[in-house]
């Protein structure tokens, strides 16, 4: 079957955001899936794609930064990638035509054997992460089990210099499980611990609470020991405290917690832009704080490689130019809940020019830009002209219900505005 106009479109949007979809199949059963609860007239979805038709889109894709596979992050469901009958020629391909642009594949591992694991290897660099969900709960959850132990896989592929993250997901009726994960596993040679908390739609039939503050008091100790990343983050500032490191990192005087104020002389003013600015150097030199006290060193790296610390992803420095200069000329942007706090927790004398938009349409617990529409906006009675983020639409400007600014009955003064937030 041959994908039709909008598949391609979507398949479009998701190379330009250097995300390969493969295949919309999946031999789990999470009870919690989103691809389960997505509101009637949204437009996502399903396809198979052949090597073929994926091949003549590859150069869409940036060598400057990972190539991804198996994130559900467009509008094409994304299913498990071994099931794709030929995934190895579609990373034999990416491989060829990007040498060395790390590829991160994200697998719920049921299908992982000691093949798969010696064809990893021979591709790097490349970085797996497994979708284990739960340890204690993992039939319970996913109604599905690993076929190789997970402290083998970790093992294997570590002592082979291929990066390995686990995942996990959090359900504040199962917290004190997702601890006894963490304690029961804590000995696994993994470069990362994601903890995702799950979305859910007014149409899903399970609760979603998101974490009490006492959570993360409790999940403190844990961090001692290994690197946490809670997605998505709850930030309130720009500071670009490091949340800790990578197997990559040589040791120094840096630690979990400093934060990072110049780079080689620069200063940073985000977590993202002192990200890019240590990848795109030569043994940059930091300048970073510590409990009032500064600090400096270097850190030994070639340019382009990753240095090893690890960051909450916050805004991207484009990002934050092109805001900054919205609120200076007295607009407003309007976004979901989540990043309209974030923008006027960092922007807070300008607080009253971004309005947070309820993700009505999805409803539950979404919050993030990425599910807003046009329809949700109605319902505010906004006039004049407002910004919105461009994650709201695909490359021809349609929204995820089909509607355009045009064909919704917009204002012309509403202008959409292209910010990733």
């Amino acid at each position: 079957m041959l994908p039709t106009d909008q598949i391609i479109s979507a398949l479009v949007d998701s190379l330009r955001q250097n995300t390969v979809p493969i295949t919309s199949r999946c031999q789990a059963d999470c009870f919690f899936c989103s691809n389960k609860f997505n509101p009637p007239g949204v437009s996502v979805y399903s396809f198979d794609f052949t090597v073929e038709i994926l091949k003549q889109y590859f150069q869409l894709l940036s060598s400057d930064s990972p190539i991804i596979i198996g994130e559900s992050a467009t509008r094409i469901c994304e299913g498990e990638p071994l099931l794709h009958p030929d995934l190895k020629k579609i990373l034999s391909s990416l491989r060829e035509l990007y040498p060395e642009t790390p590829i991160k594949l994200t697998t719920n591992g049921v299908l992982l054997d000691r093949d798969w694991l010696d064809f990893f290897i021979k591709i790097k660099p490349f970085e797996l992460t497994v979708s284990v969900n739960s340890i204690g709960r993992h039939y319970e959850f996913m109604k599905c089990e690993l076929l190789l132990p997970l402290p083998f896989i970790t093992e294997f592929l570590s002592s082979n210099s291929v990066p390995l993250n686990i995942s996990l997901v959090y359900f504040r009726q199962f917290e004190t499980d997702l601890f006894r994960d963490l304690e029961s596993l804590k000995k696994l040679p993994a470069q990362l611990w994601r903890i995702l908390k799950p979305g859910r739609s007014k149409l899903a039939d399970f609760n979603a609470d998101w974490p009490e503050k006492s959570f993360y008091k409790k999940l403190d100790p844990f961090r001692e020991d290994r690197l946490i990343l809670l997605e998505p983050p709850e930030l309130s500032d720009l500071e670009a405290r490091v949340l800790g490191f990578t197997r990559v990192f040589k040791s120094g005087l840096l630690k979990a917690g400093d934060v990072i104020l110049e780079v080689s002389g620069i200063p940073v003013k985000s977590r993202y832009e002192a990200f890019l600015t240590l990848t795109s150097l030569k043994d940059p030199t930091i300048r970073f704080q510590r409990n009032g006290q500064l600090y400096e060193m270097t850190i030994r790296k070639e340019r382009k490689e990753k240095s090893g610390l690890v960051f909450e992803h916050d805004i991207h420095p484009d990002d934050w130019n092109s805001v900054s200069g919205i609120l200076a000329s007295n607009f407003r942007i309007v976004s979901a809940p989540l990043p309209a706090s974030f923008l006027k927790s960092i922007f807070p004398e300008k607080r009253e020019l971004i309005i947070s938009c309820p993700n009505t349409v999805f409803g539950g617990n979404i919050c993030v830009a990425g599910l807003m529409t046009l329809q949700d906006l109605t319902k505010l009675g906004l006039s004049g002209k407002y910004y919105l983020p461009s994650v709201m639409f695909n490359n021809l400007g349609f929204d995820l219900t089909g509607q355009t600014i045009k064909s919704g009955g917009f204002d012309v003064r509403h202008k959409a505005f292209y910010l990733e937030l």
